[in-house]
């Protein structure tokens, strides 16, 4: 995978969301070490991820609930002028 750069062409009063997630420290280890073993594996990868989830049985993932808050701002509010 690489990485895509994207240029946006907003106007000073379009507006924007922003989303806001809530994680945990343990599903956040859990993501980043999945990530090791998928996205982010390429040539000069480190020691592969060691990923365990909170599910028991032979089942792998992981069970969570999150927390969203989203703000709809405009570029004039976030550019401070």
């Amino acid at each position: 995978m690489t990485q895509e750069a994207r240029v946006l062409d907003l106007g000073i009063n379009d507006r924007v969301n922003i989303y806001k997630f809530s994680l945990s420290e343990a599903y956040s280890t859990y993501l980043y070490n999945l990530f090791q073993e998928t996205d982010w594996k390429g040539l000069l990868s480190s020691v592969p991820g060691n990923v365990k989830g909170n599910i028991s049985g032979n089942a792998s993932g992981f069970f969570y609930a999150t927390d969203v808050e989203m703000q709809q701002r405009t570029l004039k509010t976030l550019a401070g002028n």
